[in-house]
């Protein structure tokens, strides 16, 4: 077989190494910092532009691609010149890359929560990859955050912020009222990701009906503002429908939302993934 590589020219293929795991290096919580809730993938962007912090951060370069688990703090750069929301991903207090434009619109309120707070959201983070075997065979470094979108944080800061419940805070919680902005990506004139704790407060009241009539809303308006900028959708109002209609027994409207955010343009970093995993489900 080496001997037909040869004479077609195609090189023998690089045999990668085995991965060396680190194993998990979470240990505490530094003070100031807050707990968040864990969720599903969400996958880091820009990490080739932090590949040297990246490198200290794992305890520097090898020839083989690595594995750690540890916390990683969400911190919001609100001078930011390209994203008024965008978050920059730190471990070790080193910065190593970005939440996706969508995932940072979606935890804007809880991350304005924990800043208005004196507080610092943290969460698992796993580094892999990072191999460098000389000036041709190199890999990039991945990571993955394990961190709930902002209905999976309702609880979490209800406790740790409030001491109370996410349902009585709901019930003395007044509405969120509309605003007087215009244009794509709007909602009742407030910008579509703002409406996402009023949906709550909705859903902790028991007005299912009023949250799934945001919820549309906030749909329409993510899919308005990803014609007019160029960019995709993110899935956290999406996901909350189906969660609403699996409640009911609807099967129809789950599918049917599953699909319209199947369709619609996905953000960068975005991770349909589990939202994709149960329309295949649905389907068979």
């Amino acid at each position: 077989m080496s001997f037909l590589r040869r004479l077609l020219g195609r090189p023998p293929p690089v045999e990668r190494p085995e991965t060396i795991d680190l194993g998990d290096q979470r240990g505490e919580i530094p003070d100031g910092g807050f707990a968040l809730a864990s969720g599903g993938a969400m996958e880091v962007v820009g990490e080739s532009h932090y590949r040297d912090e990246i490198a200290l951060v794992v305890g520097g370069t090898r020839p083989e691609p690595v594995k750690l688990v540890t916390l990683a703090a969400l911190v919001p750069e609100p001078t930011n010149p390209y994203d008024r929301n965008a978050v920059g991903v730190q471990i070790g207090g080193r910065k190593v890359g970005h939440l996706s434009r969508a995932d940072a619109a979606d935890l804007a309120p809880v991350l304005a929560r924990l800043t208005a707070a004196g507080l610092v959201g943290y969460g698992r983070a796993d580094v892999y990859g990072g191999w460098d075997r000389g000036p041709t065979d190199r890999g990039d470094y991945g990571i993955t955050l394990y961190i709930g979108d902002a209905a999976h944080q309702v609880e979490r800061l209800a406790r740790g912020l409030d001491g109370k419940t996410s349902a009585e805070i709901a019930a003395a919680t007044p509405p969120l009222a509309p605003g007087r902005g215009r244009g794509p990506g709007m909602v009742r004139g407030r910008p579509h990701f703002e409406w996402h704790p009023e949906v709550q407060r909705l859903e902790r009241i028991g007005d299912e009906k009023g949250a799934e009539a945001l919820l549309l809303e906030i749909c329409a308006a993510t899919e308005a503002e990803a014609r007019a900028e160029r960019w995709g959708v993110a899935p956290a109002a999406y996901e909350r429908l189906a969660v609403i209609y699996r409640k009911r027994k609807d099967r129809a409207a789950e599918i049917a939302v599953l699909e319209r955010y199947e369709t619609a343009p996905h953000a960068p970093g975005a991770t349909p993934g589990r939202l994709a995993e149960r329309l295949a489900r649905l389907r068979g």
